[in-house]
């Protein structure tokens, strides 16, 4: 079994076009769907966004199904100078940068106490994406302070989930396998508009990467 997070409906919409005899349902109010894709039974979850919910949904799978590995799946911001909008990256692990406790502790931002790190790390897996570092936080990012942050932290991208569903797998002990498609680069233009703009186009081409993807994780 092979458990897929995607946070939204429009991000799985065609690859949910490649699942045969699938079946719809719900999973602690999130939507479920059951079926086989590339003759390996699938759960495919839809977590909507935000890092809690991510986390549950993650978590949610894992009990239910025990998969293998969960392959997560999305559109993240940008660095500018750093990535391009509409290109797809291997995530090879993730943080949280809203995670800060230097008030308190002369820790680095995104360092989690109950862990000792700061980045969780994803399947070192073999593929020809460009392998990158990914933070999250509770915000769509979208200041020059923020990216401060995530530049400091060493990474490229950034999102609302990656980082919770890195988390729960390490703590559940499940490989994950993390991309992302860039839908906005700050500093280019408004990153809302560059996000509408790019959504469908990145939509429509995640099945092929998915699938090669896959296919050597399974190889």
């Amino acid at each position: 079994m092979i458990g897929f997070v995607i946070a939204l409906p429009s991000e799985a919409k065609s690859f949910l076009e490649k699942i045969e005899n699938a079946e719809k349902s719900t999973l602690l109010n999130k939507t479920l769907y059951t079926g086989k894709y590339l003759k390996e039974d699938v759960a495919i979850i839809i977590s909507n966004i935000g890092k809690v919910s991510a986390a549950l949904s993650t978590q949610a799978l894992i009990d239910r199904f025990s998969p293998e590995v969960i392959f997560n799946f999305g559109t993240a911001g940008g660095v500018d100078g750093q990535c391009k909008t509409r290109e797809f990256y291997y995530v090879e692990s993730s943080a949280q940068y809203d995670l800060d406790l230097t008030a308190i502790d002369p820790v680095e931002i995104g360092y989690n106490q109950g862990y000792d790190r700061v980045f969780f790390d994803s399947l070192d897996l073999r593929t020809d994406l460009k392998k990158v570092k990914l933070v999250s936080s509770d915000r769509f990012t979208s200041t020059k302070e923020q990216i401060e942050i995530i530049k400091n932290m060493g990474a490229t991208l950034y999102d609302m989930e990656g980082g919770a569903i890195s988390q729960t797998c390490f703590s559940n002990g499940v490989p994950l396998i993390m991309i992302r498609a860039v839908s906005d680069v700050y500093g280019s233009r408004c990153n809302a508009e560059q996000f509408r703009e790019n959504l469908s186009a990145i939509e429509k081409a995640f099945p092929t990467v998915i699938e090669k993807t896959l296919k050597t994780y399974l190889k």
